[in-house]
């Protein structure tokens, strides 16, 4: 998982779907997509 705004890997979970980048501190939210769903592009970071 990387961070969407400066692609660091270095990223925690703090919650249940909320992800902290370490390296620049932006909070954005990880959601997985459905099984069903076969359209993963829209998912990548």
């Amino acid at each position: 998982m990387r961070c969407p705004k400066c692609g660091s890997l270095r990223v925690e979970r703090l919650h249940n779907q909320e992800v902290r980048c370490q390296a620049c501190g932006m909070v954005f939210y990880f959601v997985t997509p459905d099984t069903g769903s076969a359209d993963f592009d829209r998912y990548k970071l």
